[in-house]
This record gives structure tokens, sequence and C-alpha cells, in this order.
């Protein structure tokens, strides 16, 4: 879990920094009727609006009469109007790859979907259910599981796109697949657990990395894994998906 829970680490303060930079970017440009071209940022009129005062290059605020301006040109785009909604109900629904490795050992690629509903308190923490079914893998010695589980969540800046983390814990129940008699193998889900780390563009889609643990018992007979008839498996995959938001 280390390398995810500095991945947060990191987030979080790139965020505070983002939230202390101001902008220095200069997104207007004059052109004077002597020929000149000053640049800068434009932060209000003054004296009846006869005059202007421009913000340039560190901070300094001078201030030009309109009759000595011939041209006023700005290329900075206005924000985007924040309108996520900070309180209230949410839900997510996601399709997620869960790349790892099987019970044997092997590489193995799963399929997971999910939706979460529940209520945010704040921007910073919300609260709900999730439901799934996770396919560990595409052959038919793998379980399909069905995790149910509860979540805190929360989105890390005021911002129309925002960082946002996702943490779940509950159970995961098995499936059985028919075409595992043939095998004589029977599964038993358990305990499971994941964390989400991505990224919410606008106020809908969502990408995001994580990662997802599962317990489980498979009972076979004796002539299986050497002799031992249950084997206890701890399944760890990396999560890799988008999502819809509402």
């Amino acid at each position: 879990m280390k390398p995810f829970l500095l991945l947060a680490f990191w987030l979080a303060m790139a965020a505070a920094c983002l939230q202390a930079q101001p902008a220095q970017s200069a997104c207007d440009k004059l052109r004077m009727r002597d020929g000149s071209v000053l640049r800068g940022n434009i932060v209000r009129t003054k004296d009846d609006g006869t005059a202007l005062v421009l913000r340039i290059q560190d901070g300094v605020e001078i201030d030009i009469a309109l009759s000595r301006v011939k041209s006023i040109r700005q290329r900075c785009l206005a924000a985007a109007p924040y309108t996520f909604e900070e309180r209230g109900w949410y839900h997510h629904s996601r399709a997620v790859f869960l790349p790892g490795q099987n019970f044997s050992g092997t590489a193995a690629l799963g399929l997971q979907v999910q939706h979460s509903i529940g209520w945010m308190f704040h921007r910073l923490l919300g609260a709900g259910l999730g439901v799934g079914v996770d396919f560990m893998g595409f052959e038919a010695s793998h379980p399909v599981l069905v995790p149910l589980f509860a979540e805190a969540r929360g989105y890390l800046l005021r911002r129309q796109a925002s960082p946002f983390y996702a943490l779940g814990a509950g159970m995961g129940w098995s499936i059985q697949n028919p075409e595992l008699s043939d095998y004589d193998v029977r599964w038993r889900g358990g305990a499971m657990a994941q964390m989400l780390l991505g990224y919410r563009f606008g106020r809908s889609l969502t990408l995001h990395t994580g990662v997802r643990w599962q317990h489980a018992r498979a009972t076979a007979p004796v002539r299986w894994w050497g002799g031992a008839g249950i084997r206890e498996i701890q399944y760890w995959r990396f999560m890799l998906g988008v999502g819809y938001l509402l």
C-alpha cells in the first residue's frame, strides 16, 4: 500500500501548491499610440473609466490613460464557472480493468463494473455504499465476485477539474460458474478493500487508478494442489478505469 499512500500525499501537495500559486501569465496586450507595446493584466479601471490599471511583472501596477491606448488584445480565456455540487447525493458508475496475478501466480486480466451511491457532507468528505461485479479472469478457473462495500470519498480542489479519492471496504460473494463443475472447484468470497485515486474532468467524467484486495477460498478434491483440499487466496489487483459521476 505504500506506493499508493505516497501518491495520495503528492497529489495533495500538488493541489495545495496550485491553490497557493497566483496566476503570473500576461493576458492583456496594449498597443500604445506611440508604437510601444505593454503586456500584463488589466485589473480595473479608474477616473470614471478614462484610465485603467495594468499589473505587469512582479505585481507592479501602473496607471494608463485610455487616450494613450491604440488597441487592447486579451488572450486569456475566462475560467469556467465552478458548478460542481459539493453537498448532496452522488452516483458514480465505473468500468475498470483489473490487471494482476491469479491464484497460480500467472498474469491475468480481469474486469470490474461498480456503482456507488452516497451523500457528500463536504467537498472533502462523503460516505456511501457500493455494489459491483468482479471478473477475476476470463477462464473457467477464475471466480466471479459480487462486492458490497461502504465507501468514503472526497475532491481535493474547489475547481471544475479536481483530483479525488475513494476508499472502500466490505465483503465479496462468489457467484459459482457452472463451467467449474468440470474441475470440481468451489469458490467462496470474503473480505475486500479498495483504494481509488483519480481525476474528475468537469462535473461528470472521471479517470482513476488504484488497488483492489479480495480474500477468497477455493475448495477442490484432494487430488488437486498436492493433497490440500482447501486453499486460501489473496487477490491483489491494480485498477485502471473510467467512470461517470452524477
